[in-house]
């Protein structure tokens, strides 16, 4: 079948999607992925991922037998910091770490991480190439085509692990195809993709923890919403899964700066993690049960020292993120500081007004709002906590982020009393005389955008 070969507009189904068409900076590049998203159908998916994934995998040469262990991870928030503390800590422990998230902020080469660096240029135009090759224009998830061309290049460099996470989901993600990783995990489940996924924590619990595997311990880290607990434990169980979940199987907390941890078999004490959050605890617990569970497993050892570096190593760009290098800070008084944080639904709002309530001095807060969600959840907690916020859009973002026009409409119907400025430099520019904090946050598209020079 003859395709239409003009770029369609990206589908709703798919939350990489929308990243997708972004420009690479190799030209060559930048076509194949334009060409791999026009193949993206509108509906779905609804097949089981093996009955998608492994005819192709198996045209380019059965590349995900060829990869090392894997650790598989689902989650609506904090997945991405919880596989940056695994990544330290295997580093930490002298292992190269090869990993596959999504999306990217600022390039593409940041989805897939090989040996602990991101994927260059060359490899990753050989990757693309070769899993276009093998769809051949079939129509396909971009999703699942980026899938096949990192497990491609993950099968061309050494590597010690593969920490894995999903796209949107879980029972039916491309990347559901391993029978016996190392452990899986669901990190916080919160309401986002509803219209996909489901309307409840419940029906997203259910589907996320379709990642559970027969004999294979399934770490459920600490939830909004307790139910999820119950669900994603007997959905873990009926596939013959070991779940074991926060609070009740492992503690952790934090007390004086340090972190204590109680799993099934040890008690670790540690200086908390470097990265910024109260929510932050959390996710280093979720990496820690994990990392219990694979020793537990005997194919790794971690020491304690190992651990402890692990926690203050990890870095995950764009999540509460103190921003020191960039042009815009020299607008800034000597004394006061700039946050990033890309969080761009109701639960990643309310964490963060909740940490910008705890901070001893005030924040102003530069949002976007995306036309996808309620602005009304983000919106709501962020205007409580803050000194101010302003509205900004975001150039070339307009069919995902409200433009400055449609804000300044939106905001009129409502009690909100709030600043707007046609970019987040103006409306940074406009607050820097008084700023003590500033926070950039509401979208992941902003974050990447600040990004590019300061960061």
């Amino acid at each position: 079948m003859t395709r239409n070969t003009t770029p369609q507009p990206m589908s709703p189904t798919d939350p990489n999607a929308a990243f997708s068409g972004l420009t690479h900076r190799n030209a060559e590049i930048s076509g194949i992925l334009d060409r791999l998203r026009i193949l993206q159908p509108q509906e779905i998916a609804t097949r089981d991922p093996k009955e998608r994934m492994l005819p192709l995998l198996e045209k380019l040469g059965n590349t995900h037998l060829k990869l090392p262990p894997v650790i598989h991870i689902a989650g609506t928030n904090g997945k991405g910091s919880v596989l940056a503390y695994l990544q330290a800590v295997f580093e930490a422990a002298g292992h190269p770490v090869h990993k596959f998230t999504s999306p990217h902020l600022v390039h593409f080469n940041e989805r897939i991480v090989t040996a602990g660096k991101d994927i260059d240029d060359p490899l990753l135009k050989e990757s693309l190439t070769a899993a276009e090759t093998a769809i051949n224009g079939q129509e396909i998830r971009f999703f699942d085509a980026i899938t096949l061309a990192a497990f491609y290049a993950f099968a061309r460099i050494p590597a010690d692990v593969l920490l894995l996470e999903t796209g949107m989901g879980g029972r039916l993600d491309s990347t559901n195809i391993f029978d016996a990783p190392l452990c899986t995990a669901l990190s916080a489940v919160s309401l986002d993709h509803t219209s996909v996924l489901g309307n409840t924590h419940e029906e997203i619990a259910r589907t996320k923890s379709g990642i559970a595997k027969p004999d294979i311990p399934f770490l459920i880290g600490a939830q909004e919403n307790s139910s999820v607990y119950d669900i994603a434990s007997r959905e873990a169980a009926a596939r013959g899964a070991v779940p074991l979940c926060a609070g009740r199987d492992w503690m952790v907390s934090e007390e004086n700066g340090l972190i204590k941890f109680s799993g099934t078999a040890h008690q670790w004490q540690m200086p908390r993690p470097a990265m910024a959050g109260t929510f932050q605890i959390q996710n280093a617990g979720l990496a820690l049960a994990m990392l219990e569970q694979i020793a537990l497993g005997k194919k790794f050892y971690f020491t304690e020292q190992a651990l402890t570096a692990g926690l203050q190593n990890a870095k995950w760009r764009g999540r509460l993120q103190r921003i020191t290098a960039g042009p815009e800070l020299a607008h800034l008084p000597e004394n006061a500081a700039l946050w990033l944080d890309g969080g761009h639904n109701a639960s990643a709002a309310q964490m963060l007004a909740s940490e910008i309530q705890k901070w001893d001095k005030p924040a102003d807060v530069i949002l976007a709002l995306s036309r996808k969600r309620d602005f009304r959840e983000i919106l709501t907690p962020l205007y409580k906590a803050a000194r101010s916020i302003t509205l900004v859009p975001l150039e070339n973002y307009e069919q995902a982020l409200y433009d400055l026009a449609d804000l300044q409409a939106l905001i009129a119907e409502t009690d909100f009393k709030t600043g707007f400025a046609p970019s987040w430099r103006e409306a940074l520019r406009s607050l820097a005389p008084q700023a003590e904090n500033i926070l950039i946050a509401g979208s992941l598209y902003l974050a990447g955008d600040v990004l590019k020079e300061h960061g």
